[in-house]
Parts: structure tokens; sequence; C-alpha cells
């Protein structure tokens, strides 16, 4: 924290089983703020990512989706897209981050500033979800073919949330309450959950990052031992499996960015303004969340100093 010039964390750690630790460090952010509590309702960030596979991994041992669904399969609309390669993205290429985006070589749609938003979807207060965006993006092409290769992606998991509704017939939310309903208790996407300071700062830089347009990827809202008692719940074997090309290096799974070396290692974060998150799982079922109101000015680094950390750790208070 003092590092990084962040204000406050709750940390929650624990082996899977066993009584979690929770401790909270630190101030809120704002001006006089009050000591941080553990009962503090952060924003989770891409942290929502593996909860929206979860929702996935269920409907997919319901019956009800499979791996190899293209988003053809499930939205006819997808064959006009600019691009031809586009219906042939698979649900497992969104889950890996392989669906053929790569902001880096272009633009995240959900980092984009208020003026540019509107010009290119309309008044933002009338957004309920991140559908506009998805089929503003359909008018782009990708930059590379669906499967052959990682580039990070939040629209990815836009697309993921937008299969949950179309194969439930429920607004994305209600649908992952139902499909992890025992996991997901306290996390929710209602904005209600975030400061008028946080809602303002965000309607003057980054509109769509409010909870209910970019949800799937980034809205879910909670206390550090709301994601923690999901984080130590069993995990689904397909999320280690390895995707073609990338057996020596750490991989993003099912959900989940995978380090093999160190046992493997089961780990995400998530970074946005005012905020920084992460969760890392071992396979001796030790697990630690840590929810900061802070960004480092570099998140790779300071999520692998973290990381590091954790392993080298033979004890996490139990």
């Amino acid at each position: 924290m003092a590092r990084h010039r962040i204000s406050g964390a709750v940390v929650v750690y624990g082996t899977r089983g066993l009584p979690e630790v929770e401790k909270a460090y630190g101030v809120a952010a704002g001006s006089n703020p009050p000591p941080l509590g553990h009962d503090h309702i952060f924003r989770l960030a891409s942290l929502s990512k593996p909860v929206t596979a979860a929702a996935v991994l269920a409907l997919i041992d319901s019956g009800n989706l499979k791996l190899e669904t293209r988003l053809s399969d499930l939205f006819p609309m997808v064959a006009k897209a600019a691009d031809p390669r586009l219906p042939k993205i698979t649900v497992r290429n969104l889950l890996q981050h392989r669906g053929g985006w790569d902001f880096q070589q272009t633009f995240d749609p959900f980092f984009l500033d208020r003026t540019t938003a509107e010009e290119w979807l309309g008044p933002i207060p009338a957004l309920q979800d991140c559908r506009p965006v998805a089929i503003a993006m359909l008018k782009h092409e990708l930059q590379f073919s669906p499967g052959e290769r990682y580039a990070y992606s939040n629209l990815g998991y836009c697309w993921l949330g937008l299969i949950i509704e179309q194969v439930t017939g429920e607004p994305y939310e209600r649908a992952v309450h139902d499909l992890v309903r025992t996991r997901q208790a306290g996390l929710s996407l209602s904005p209600g959950n975030m400061s008028i300071d946080e809602i303002l700062d965000l309607n003057k830089t980054f509109p769509l990052l409010v909870p209910q347009i970019v949800g799937p990827a980034g809205g879910w809202q909670g206390r550090a031992r709301d994601f923690f008692a999901f984080a130590s719940d069993s995990i689904d074997s397909r999320v280690l499996k390895t995707p073609t090309g990338e057996e020596h290096a750490d991989y993003y799974g099912l959900g989940w960015r995978v380090f093999p070396e160190d046992g493997p290692l089961l780990t995400h974060y998530g970074a946005m303004p005012g905020v920084f998150t992460l969760v890392l799982r071992d396979m001796r079922g030790r697990v630690l969340v840590a929810l900061f109101n802070g960004r480092p000015a570099d998140d790779w680094p300071a999520f692998l100093q973290l990381k590091q950390a954790f392993v080298d750790a033979t004890d996490l208070g139990n």
C-alpha cells in the first residue's frame, strides 16, 4: 500500500475447510475517510470473470450449452458481422480469451471516454447491459482467427454474459445467482453499492465501466469474504486444461489464469480506476483474496510480487 500509494485494503486468507483470517488496513477513499472495515464493499473488477465462467460451466454441466457451441448457434445476427470469422467463435474461445479481439492492436470498448462512447452508442444512461457494446463491435474486424492465440478481452466476457442470458432466458445477474447460488451470496451488480463519488468519477472518465454495463467482465461487487467464499469452493478440473500451444507457460484456463510451475496455482487480478483486486489459490487448498481501494501504476508487476509472496508463504494463519 505504501509503495503504490493505496489508502486501504481488506485481505481474507486461509485454507479450505478451516476458518479464514480477515484483516482490514488503512482508510476508505475520499475526503475525511473513515478506517476501512471488513464490511467494505469493493468493486471486484476482473475478478468478475471467474464468476461468469462458473455460471457458464454450470450451464455446460446441465447439458444446455457446450464448450464448442459457436456464437452463430445462439445469435444469428453475428452472421452479418464485418469479419466472417466472428460467427465461428466458440464458448471455449471466449472463456480462454482466444476469441480474436486484441485491444492492444485496436481499443477496449469499455475504456472509451464519455464523448467517444456516446458518439458510438448513444446516451449512456439508457444502457442496461453490455449488449449494445457487443453489437456495435460486430462492425469491426477481428485481429486474429478464433482459437489462434491468447489476447485478454473484456468484450469476450461480455458475450459470455449474453450467452448466459440467451440460454437461461433470465437477466445475467439473476441467472448467475441461480447457477452458482450458494457461492454468490453477497455479490451484486447493483450500482447502489457504489459511492456517489465513485459513480461520478466513472461518469467523467469511463462511463461503460459502471457495473450493469461491464457486468460479466468486471461489474460484480462485494466484500472480501464474499469472494473468498466463492474462490474457496470446488474448482472445476476443466479450468486446468492447457490450451493448445501453451504447454510450457502460464495460461488462461476457463476463467482463471494458471501458473503450472507453482503447483499449479490458480489466479486472477482485476484493475480499473481506484481498484486493484487479487485472488490466489493453490492445490493445497490455500486461498487469498486481497481487495485494494487504489490501483498500482503498473498492475502486472504488482500482481507478480503478491503472487510470489503467496507462493513463498509456508503458513496462512491456520
